[in-house]
């Protein structure tokens, strides 16, 4: 165990003895787990072997058995509940066809490494029935079960205090990662980093080592690497749009993470900002019209065209040029069939896995090839290569069940997600489909759909969202 496993159990301690009522109880755990979804993912609560338990696995667990108890009491809207028997029942026959007719080709399997593979320390295995599906169909039916419980015991009030209180560790993050740019770029110390490795431990795949791009050295936050910072900027991000937008917090939290995302020299940076950018225009427009469409199009366009310029600025040493220059010219040696020309760098393995990882899910498209089976660097990939179409088109639909307010078949509000969606085909991150964090980025994406319907008011938005968590 960890510093930060003892600090989890003293604040777990105080949250139970602390807090007589249920519901009140349920909704820190809540915010506990939200937390450290969003903004930690370095080291682990215990460590058995090669096996890690992080510490939102085990809020999780906590926050599970808790739910149980509303559960069993609360009534379950039939639709939503619908939706999701639909979605387990796909992910149980993708396992079942797993198991009866397993797929005959070969891939890298979640204990796998693509960086390996392609070094040739390991090869491609087939596709073999494991504890991994069973582990994952456990935690999609606790995200479902939170989901339910959510949607039927909280209320607009409790939602805007969820809010406020992951923002403030949030901001805690914020804080971090600006001491953690200054002591590298200004001082060349590593000291904000160790700190957080005493602090939380050392997990897999951990950077330990300052990491210099382009002259400037990477920032972590409380995360293994820079690509995870990034995530967490963004999530973080949108929270801070819902807040400015709806409780009038200040816009220099936002400034200060936008700043530190393009700063945490990660190539994610570049497509997450890019989409903050694009859900900021939509949120803060008061009134969506074609002529101030044109116009934040434009704006757009040329801040997108100022960010380009200034990195193009000595681009024959620009870090995120040349990473840009990199993963052009490998995705065409990929697509002439040209694996094997040239170095190995992180853009050949990373696209090579998307690929790849597309390839097999062409052979089996409707149900997959099972949950927990494979994985790529592209969530979305990932999660098509698990589930197949079908499942993927019910998790859609689940996540844009919740709060019940807008049809699936708006395509307005199915544009707004997309742009959500867009940037992890290239960013690998397989909790996307079950991660207790993507529930306020759905409400945030409801708000930017108000935008789009001058009959819809963000009150009755935040009303009619009432039940949502």
């Amino acid at each position: 165990m960890t510093i930060f496993s003892f600090i989890l159990i003293v604040t777990l301690l105080v949250i139970f003895f602390l807090n007589k009522s249920l519901k009140n109880i349920y909704k820190k755990l809540l915010i506990l787990t939200i937390i450290l979804e969003i903004n930690i993912g370095a080291g682990y609560f215990l460590k058995f072997g090669n096996t890690e338990f992080s510490f939102s696995e085990v809020v999780t667990g906590i926050l599970l058995i808790t739910s149980l108890f509303f559960l069993i009491r609360v009534p379950i809207n039939k639709k939503i509940f619908l939706t999701i028997s639909c979605l387990i029942a796909v992910i149980i026959i993708g396992v079942l066809f797993m198991i009866v007719i397993p797929y005959n080709g070969l891939i890298i399997d979640f204990s796998g490494s693509w960086d390996e593979y392609l070094y040739g320390v390991q090869d491609k295995v087939n596709v073999n029935f494991t504890i991994q599906p069973i582990l994952f169909v456990i935690r999609i039916l606790i995200f479902i079960v939170l989901l339910l419980v959510n949607e039927s015991v909280f209320t607009k009030k409790d939602w805007n205090s969820v809010i406020k209180y992951v923002l403030y560790f949030s901001k805690l993050s914020i804080i971090w990662g600006v001491f953690e740019w200054i002591t590298k770029n200004v001082f060349v110390t590593n000291i904000m980093n160790n700190i957080s490795n005493k602090i939380f431990g050392i997990g897999e795949s951990t950077y330990t080592n300052l990491i210099l791009r382009d002259d400037t050295y990477a920032i972590m936050g409380f995360s293994r690497e820079p690509s995870g910072y990034a995530i967490t900027l963004a999530y973080i991000a949108i929270l801070l749009i819902y807040n400015i937008k709806i409780n009038q917090d200040k816009m220099f939290w936002l400034y200060i993470n936008v700043a530190l995302l393009f700063l945490s020299m990660s190539l994610s940076s570049i497509v997450l900002g890019t989409m903050i950018i694009i859900i900021s225009i939509l949120v803060f427009e008061v009134k969506i019209t074609k002529a101030n469409v044109l116009k934040k199009m434009l704006t757009l366009l040329v801040i997108i065209g100022l960010i380009i310029y200034i990195l193009n600025q000595n681009s024959s040493d620009n870090y995120y040029m040349l990473r840009l220059e990199n993963s052009i010219n490998e995705f065409q040696l990929i697509l002439k069939g040209r694996y094997n020309t040239g170095i190995i760098t992180s853009e050949k393995v990373r696209i090579i896995s998307i690929v790849d990882t597309f390839k097999v899910f062409l052979d089996r498209p409707l149900f997959g090839l099972g949950i927990g089976t494979t994985s790529s660097h592209s969530s979305i990939i990932s999660i098509l290569s698990n589930i197949g179409v079908i499942g993927f088109f019910y998790w859609v639909k689940t996540i844009k069940s919740i709060g019940q307010i807008i049809s699936y078949n708006n395509l307005k509000f199915n544009i707004t997600l997309i742009i959500f969606l867009i940037p992890f085909l290239v960013i690998g991150d397989f909790s996307l489909l079950y991660g207790l964090d993507i529930i306020p980025i759905i409400l945030v994406i409801k708000i930017i759909y108000s935008q789009f319907n001058e009959n819809v008011s963000y009150q009755i938005i935040l009303d009619r969202t009432s039940s949502f968590i």
